[in-house]
């Protein structure tokens, strides 16, 4: 398919600036015909698109929402962990990338990372990440591990109560092993036992367990990934609109959004474990700052909730 009467009228777009009417033009293609824009506009102009797409739109949420959605998901992912690694740790951000993919999703983004940085990126990540907390386990166990059946339903099952409601300090490497190594067959059913055994739900054990809410994040993403990806989508996002702090509950829901809008589209089925998902985009992002006032719309077009 040809884009041809597309391209300069994206560029024009672009050039003017006019964030809501890149809103409306998105909006018109999947991820796939995007993709295709993509090669056809640089054929055409000799520039690359998302380098020119940040140069014309202001730093900020619409910037990154809209980059990340206009992007090949694994560079997109590339360029997430980079900005992640880069001075203090972002474990949401690396936990996003890493913890909502598949083994052959992390095989592409370890190839396209070494490809880019000529760095492994296992070894970055445990040369640079101490094992110290359930976050620094999250990271190295899903690069690290595989999941096999682990024959232990019942055992398994224990494990998780003794280190979320009965022991005084939970065993970070316990806890983290189980829910990355199992077999998501074996986890519903580890899952429904713990219900059963506890009275209550695997998120509510860790939130109260976990008082550092990215210990408490990146666990729960684990936990509902095993149970359904879309689900741990839906959750992430979940945890952005409730964050307090505003820049990074901007930062998380347009990382989630652009990185993850196309692979689990049905996310906002699954996010009625918690809310409504088109009700709480337009409660809660409303800023008029001039580099967020057009992200409610970006976020609402993405996830095909607008009206």
């Amino acid at each position: 398919m040809s884009y041809g009467d597309a391209i300069p009228e994206v560029k024009a777009i672009l050039e003017a600036k006019n964030e809501e009417e890149f809103v409306t033009f998105t909006s018109r293609w999947s991820a796939e015909e995007r993709k295709e824009l993509r090669t056809q506009f640089q054929d055409a102009t000799g520039l690359e698109f998302i380098a020119f797409l940040k140069k014309c739109i202001k730093n900020g949420p619409y910037e990154d929402i809209m980059a990340l959605g206009w992007d090949c998901n694994i560079s997109a992912r590339v360029n997430v962990i980079k900005k992640a690694m880069k001075g203090v740790n972002d474990f949401r951000a690396i936990h996003d990338v890493i913890l909502i993919a598949t083994p052959d999703e992390r095989l592409k983004l370890a190839q396209a990372y070494q490809e880019k940085t000529g760095n492994d990126l296992f070894k970055d990540i445990t040369d640079q990440i101490p094992l110290n907390s359930a976050s620094s386990y999250l990271c190295h166990l899903a690069l690290k591990e595989n999941r096999v059946p682990r024959g232990s339903v019942a055992g398994d099952a224990e494990i998780l109560k003794h280190n979320l409601l009965d022991a005084d300090e939970p065993d970070h490497e316990a806890v983290v092993r189980l829910l990355i190594t199992s077999t998501a067959d074996e986890y519903k059913e580890i899952n429904h036992r713990f219900e059963v055994l506890t009275g209550k739900s695997v998120q509510e054990a860790i939130e109260t367990k976990y008082a550092d809410k990215e210990n408490a994040r990146g666990l729960c993403i684990a936990h509902f990934y095993n149970l359904a990806p879309a689900r741990a989508v839906a959750y992430a996002f979940y945890s952005a609109v409730r964050t307090q702090d505003d820049e990074m509950a901007y930062e998380q829901a347009a990382r989630i959004t652009g990185l993850f809008h196309e692979l689990h589209k049905f996310a906002w089925v699954h996010y009625a474990c918690w809310g409504v998902m088109r009700d709480d985009i337009i409660s809660r992002f409303q800023s008029k700052d001039a580099n967020k006032v057009n992200f409610r719309d970006a976020c609402l077009m993405f996830w095909k909730l607008a009206k």
